[in-house]
């Protein structure tokens, strides 16, 4: 996969050098002449010297041939000028845009710029992750941390014990799938007909915001719950 990457920052080096280590053709656009130097000498790579806003950088640089295009210097608004030139002049399939301060990216995304990265939305929302859901567990996070993969151990307490999928499909949240039951050694993938049983292990895919509205669901009332050992 051929991947440009704008910013040659601590997070533009090490995207390269990890980018690098997995087989990737990489060009790096940065607009230090010390710094495009310096990268260019420790990863051994191309590295275009200049503006990753301005166009004919940009053609240098032979972003039209990229399959991703990453921006990723610390300033939001070079960020955005860089990707709105991209988005207009190149017909690269996929731009990232890395934003700094999460409250930019409700402007990256009235622009249409969709694919952002927020380090601190991530972090925020992996805390919330774990800290809404006691007796949940998140097995995995993705789309930037705003949707999970859980799991949770039905107890003598729950309320959908011997009931169908049908059946608790109204109290489920809108943004929630049951994918698989674990049931001992049983993989079961669940129909309208299965019917739950006390011990089983459901895996569910959730909105974040949802989490809360499942574990009510699956498990009841945190004050009717049996207490762990």
């Amino acid at each position: 996969m051929r991947v440009a990457i704008i910013g040659g920052g601590k997070v533009g080096y090490y995207l390269v050098k990890t980018l690098l280590e997995r087989g990737h053709a990489v060009t790096l656009i940065e607009k230090d002449p010390g710094r495009a130097r310096q990268v260019a000498e420790e990863l051994g790579i191309v590295v275009i010297g200049g503006d990753g806003s301005n166009l004919q950088t940009l053609r240098d640089a032979d972003v039209d041939q990229a399959d991703v295009l990453a921006i990723v210097t610390g300033r939001d608004q070079d960020n955005l000028i860089a990707a709105q030139i991209a988005k207009e002049n190149f017909q690269v399939p996929r731009v990232i845009v890395r934003v700094n301060n999460p409250k930019n990216e409700v402007i990256f995304h009235h622009l249409e710029i969709e694919s952002t990265v927020s380090s601190t939305g991530i972090i925020s929302n992996l805390i919330e992750a774990e800290a809404t859901t006691r007796e949940i567990k998140t097995l995995l996070t993705f789309q930037r941390g705003a949707m999970t993969i859980v799991e949770a151990l039905l107890k003598e307490n729950s309320p959908v014990i011997n009931k169908t999928i049908t059946q608790i499909a109204a109290k489920l949240p809108q943004s929630c799938v049951l994918v698989a039951v674990f049931r001992g050694e049983k993989i079961i993938y669940p129909r309208g007909d299965t019917r739950l049983h006390e011990g089983d292990i459901v895996i569910a895919v959730t909105a974040l915001q949802s989490q809360e509205l499942l574990e009510r669901a699956l498990l009841g009332p945190a004050h009717n719950r049996v207490k762990q050992p």
